[in-house]
């Protein structure tokens, strides 16, 4: 009963205190990715359509498959997927609280000095990772909400792991136990379809094992086994695939910020994540991070050492202070992924911090008990309490800068000044806002700073495919044709794989009557994309229009497969029946077509 009265209190102070500090993002619009991977992703508009969804990004299959579930409920309404996002970082503070707890429940733990405490730690330590500012980033960008979900599974695995251990230790509970050790294991598998950084959560249980239920001979292998052998899924299924995110890394392969580079960039990194937990000041969505590219580099050295003394530190601590070994262990091996030797696209963004920041607020929550246990422990819980509201108070003031993406993109060009892609970004954001003007003049800055970039043509070349095409599109907003096949023409020659340039080429094509080459254009965005249903929209009306029937029908079928709430979709194909005399296809269609708009007109 006391156990349930705990669970409750924790449950209803976290709902209050994280729907108060969000509660000023509900209607914050989609940003950056978003826009990619939400707005525009034809592969979430099916939610039956599964083979879809896998085939647009396997190892995040899970992720968008919550995405699509969001589209299907509510469309676009970007309400229900801030609040899916925060619902998600809440339930995850509270495994957060269960986690610590569990911790305290191991035979290493027992005569643990701090146990009587282990209710007070669990609460502040979860409570720390529920309002840091530092998860802004990950709760309030929609598209990250895989971070969330991925720590979700990563925690769920590992509580019901370690209940599982727990039982069998008092010999209790055998159908139970296996219940739950299937869960859990099922649940693992679930987080690396996520994102790809679950893929530590194996060595994430062999540390468990070790630190709290003993080493050695003493390690449970054939528990461990089944967990271990799951390392490879990730990296067989991104070779087998070959989704995005493989083709992505493998680009990076030429650029300057190399393999070895981006290790010494990360060890500068870790020390700015450090401090963001610490002193979370001067937030940046996009930093203009410098590139480390010597070891000799003052900063990178002294980077260097003292990572390497904090871990000494944690292996001397390891046989009196276990958690605080652990707690440092899983900083480490959390950022693993996106901080080693595999270069990413960005050397630093503040939504990789967050399951490491677990094993951070437990650090933080068990030093200060620790130090506090003979003195005053009053105290600790005043100073946490104080410390609670000032960082509730910087989350909330931090979402205020997400309200919009002009105040967003602004923000972050005040803090990275001399970056090209948040001026392109600002500039997608004041077109959206139909400030033509004040886009165009940012992409002009964008391409400017591009243009005068160090040596990183792989990236200087990425930008200015964007930017072009961005710029493009505002021209042919305006009516300025020439310009903006200029642009696109800039862009296609630095990047032929964007499949929205090609649409847009052909839309200038088709209007001055070049239909052969505008159909060739969207032809080819098909290739390159797929499952671009505007392409093959765009594509039937061409054919529609050159009484090529047959061709029209197939591309509205395939738009239709793709999401089969068009209704000018099976319109344009009823028109096409009935050219070709086929009314008996055509009378469903329409009749399909109008039920949709007056569903459609009944939602306005």
């Amino acid at each position: 009963m006391r156990r349930l009265f705990l669970i409750s209190f924790v449950a209803l102070l976290f709902f209050c205190l994280g729907i108060t500090i969000y509660s000023n993002i509900l209607r914050s619009p989609f940003q950056f990715d978003d826009i990619e991977f939400i707005v525009e992703n034809s592969s979430i508009r099916n939610i039956a359509n599964l083979p879809l969804i896998w085939k647009f990004m396997p190892t995040r299959f899970v992720d968008f498959f919550s995405l699509a579930l969001n589209y299907h409920f509510a469309r676009l309404d970007v309400f229900s997927y801030h609040l899916v996002n925060i619902f998600l970082h809440l339930v995850v503070s509270l495994l957060v609280f269960w986690f610590v707890r569990l911790i305290f429940s191991t035979p290493a733990m027992q005569n643990e000095r701090l146990v009587q405490y282990k209710n007070k730690i669990a609460l502040f330590a979860s409570l720390i990772f529920l309002v840091h500012t530092i998860q802004t980033e990950s709760v309030t960008y929609i598209h990250q909400r895989s971070s969330c979900l991925a720590a979700l599974f990563y925690l769920v695995t590992l509580c019901l792991y370690v209940t599982v251990r727990l039982w069998g230790i008092e010999r209790k509970f055998p159908l139970q136990r296996r219940i739950l050790f299937i869960l859990s294991y099922i649940t693992m598998l679930a987080g690396m379809f996520t994102r790809e950084n679950v893929i530590t959560l194996p060595l994430a249980i062999l540390l468990f094992e070790f630190c709290f239920f003993g080493s050695g001979r003493q390690l449970k292998w054939q528990r461990l086994t089944p967990f271990l052998a799951a390392l490879p899924v990730i990296p067989l299924t991104m070779f087998l695939t070959k989704p995005i995110t493989l083709l992505h890394l493998q680009k990076l392969g030429d650029a300057p910020i190399k393999g070895w580079y981006y290790f010494l960039t990360q060890l500068n990194v870790k020390f700015t994540y450090l401090r963001l937990f610490l002193f979370p000041v001067k937030q940046n969505f996009d930093y203009d991070y410098p590139i480390s590219r010597s070891l000799c580099e003052l900063p990178t050295f002294v980077s260097l050492i003292a990572l390497i003394l904090i871990l000494l530190l944690a292996v001397k601590m390891f046989r009196r202070y276990k958690l605080l070994s652990f707690s440092i262990f899983w900083f480490f091996l959390a950022l693993l992924p996106e901080s080693s030797f595999i270069p990413q696209p960005d050397a630093i963004f503040e939504h990789r911090l967050y399951l490491p920041l677990v094993g951070l607020c437990i650090l933080l929550v068990y030093c200060v008990f620790y130090l506090f246990s003979q003195r005053n422990i009053k105290l600790a819980i005043v100073l946490f309490c104080i410390m609670g509201v000032i960082l509730a108070y910087l989350t909330f003031k931090r979402n205020l800068v997400w309200r919009d993406e002009v105040s967003l993109w602004s923000d972050t060009i005040t803090k990275s000044p001399d970056k090209a892609r948040p001026y392109n970004e600002r500039g997608n954001a004041y077109a959206r806002e139909g400030n033509y003007i004040q886009a165009i003049a940012d992409f002009d800055k964008a391409i400017e700073i591009a243009s005068r970039m160090p040596e990183n043509p792989l990236h200087v070349n990425s930008i200015l495919a964007r930017v072009y095409y961005n710029r493009a599109y505002i021209y042919q907003k305006v009516g300025s044709f020439e310009r903006a096949m200029a642009d696109y023409n800039r862009s296609l020659k630095i990047n032929s794989a964007n499949p929205r340039a090609y649409n847009n080429r052909a839309a200038i094509y088709a209007m001055k009557n070049e239909y052969d080459q505008a159909i060739t254009d969207l032809s080819q965005a098909i290739q390159n994309d797929p499952h671009f249903i505007l392409a093959y929209s765009n594509r039937a009306g061409l054919y529609l229009e050159r009484e090529k029937y047959l061709e029209a029908i197939s591309d509205f079928s395939k738009v239709i497969q793709m999401d089969p709430n068009l209704s000018q979709a099976y319109y344009g194909r009823a028109v096409a029946y009935l050219n070709m005399s086929n009314p008996q296809q055509a009378e469903p269609d329409f009749k399909k077509a109008m039920q949709l708009e007056a569903s459609a007109g009944e939602k306005k």
